[in-house]
């Protein structure tokens, strides 16, 4: 990323979280925005599939595994990948 970009974003008050940049501090109607959704998801949490309703976006799913072979760690990373491929047998 080019210097100046980078440092007009910094000003700004974004910092980079995974592979975006975000605002460090939520503006007020992020944070109003953030609270209508969460109020009734907290009401409820005894229903069942509760955790399946849950919608999110963006989702980055990252696989850590060392392997040894030939007395050689190897770390392997597989990232941005749905997590029915992960959890598939």
């Amino acid at each position: 990323m080019y210097p100046a970009v980078l440092s007009r974003l910094q000003a700004l008050g974004y910092r980079k979280v995974l592979t975006q940049w975000i605002p460090h501090v939520l503006a007020d109607d992020m944070r109003l925005t953030q609270v209508s959704i969460d109020q009734p998801l907290l009401l409820c949490p005894q229903r069942e599939k509760f955790l399946e309703d849950l919608i999110t976006g963006d989702e980055i799913w990252v696989v850590y595994e060392i392997r040894e072979e030939f007395g050689i760690h190897k770390e392997c990373y597989i990232t941005n990948c749905s997590y029915r491929d992960i959890l598939s047998p």
